[in-house]
């Protein structure tokens, strides 16, 4: 089996900057969010950190409150992995802001659709209708993204089954004599979200960190996480963060990619040409841009817009996987135009 490292190509869409009630995550730098449902989902949210490790991804933890919600502004991060069953109220209210911002959202329990299957969530944002508890067991074959993937759950005692609505894609299907489906994605309006009806860490056995369990990841986190959008940013940066310094000219039109990066700082000095994606949010206040630069190194920027004179302007790059600097502004501005 395959497992993907992180590339220029696995870059998320960064809709317009929701700010979640509850505590705002620090600039940490990391890519994905993982959350554990209540803090009770100690087996998935490791299988989920696993797989994330496997595949170079960096994330940070944090776990729900069905009461508080989720402590951290998503659209910070390319992707949210959610182990557990969001409840009704804050969780799910949060969920769905997430989505119609142009979040990118996994959820794997094998109660989700048992519990949550009378919910807008579950219903309409993933287009799945619950069938039966533990209507999926055994082996279940993947398919579109996931073909060549056949997956045994049957570790997991109460894998649900479930039918999927016109947007929706099957990705593991049950095998006879069950029928249904044990895995879906859905590309809708502006997010992007995948469905797992089982506890992840129940992939390919009971234990954490089967083989497997990375496998089906690294063929969900690259659909899950590509996008592009038109749109302009262009910046002059300094921060105290490794004393970066550069700057950036980026462009995408009619589905072409075009600009370049200068960066340097007490550890590194870079310099990219080739630009494959550009993110712009939809309130021109955050973006993402990818390419590949000296080297053959991949590198990630984050940035944020945040007005006049600059100072308030937030700067994050990735090369080769490594956060290179982290944070606002000392000198320059970033300007982000649709």
């Amino acid at each position: 089996m395959c497992y993907l490292r992180l590339s220029a190509v696995l870059i998320a869409l960064l809709a317009s900057m929701v700010m979640i009630a509850g505590a705002e995550t620090p600039l940490m730098g990391n890519q994905i969010l993982i959350v554990n449902d209540g803090g009770n989902n100690t087996n998935p949210t490791n299988a989920f950190k696993t797989a994330m490790d496997n595949l170079g991804y960096t994330y940070d933890i944090v776990s729900s409150s069905s009461s508080t919600g989720i402590p951290a502004t998503m659209l910070n991060y390319m992707a949210v992995l959610y182990a557990g069953v969001p409840s009704s109220g804050a969780e799910q209210s949060q969920l769905m802001a997430y989505l119609d911002a142009g979040g990118r959202l996994l959820i794997a329990d094998n109660d989700f659709g048992y519990s949550d299957r009378s919910t807008v969530l579950y219903q309409t944002y993933f287009q799945a209708t619950y069938v039966s508890d533990a209507g999926s067991d055994g082996v279940v074959e993947g398919v579109d993204i996931e073909a060549g993937t056949d997956v045994d759950i049957s570790s997991d005692p109460y894998p649900d089954s479930f039918t999927i609505g016109p947007d929706a894609i099957g990705i593991f299907a049950n095998t006879a004599p069950r029928i249904n489906w044990a895995g879906m994605l859905i590309a809708r309006l502006a997010y992007k979200a995948v469905y797992f009806a089982w506890d992840y860490h129940y992939a390919g056995g009971s234990a954490v960190g089967d083989a497997v369990e990375t496998e089906i990841m690294g063929k969900v986190m690259p659909w899950l996480t590509s996008g592009e959008t038109e749109g302009k940013v262009t910046g002059g940066i300094r921060q105290a963060f490794n004393k970066g310094r550069g700057g950036f000219n980026i462009q995408s039109s009619n589905g072409e990619v075009k600009g370049e990066l200068q960066f340097q700082s007490d550890t590194i000095k870079f310099h990219a040409s080739e630009m494959s994606q550009l993110i712009v949010a939809s309130d021109q206040k955050s973006a993402w841009f990818t390419g590949i630069g000296d080297g053959d190194r991949p590198f990630t920027v984050y940035v944020e817009d945040n007005g006049e004179p600059g100072t308030n302007d937030i700067f994050r790059i990735w090369i080769a996987g490594e956060l290179e600097s982290d944070g606002y502004l000392t000198g320059g501005n970033i300007q982000i135009h649709k």
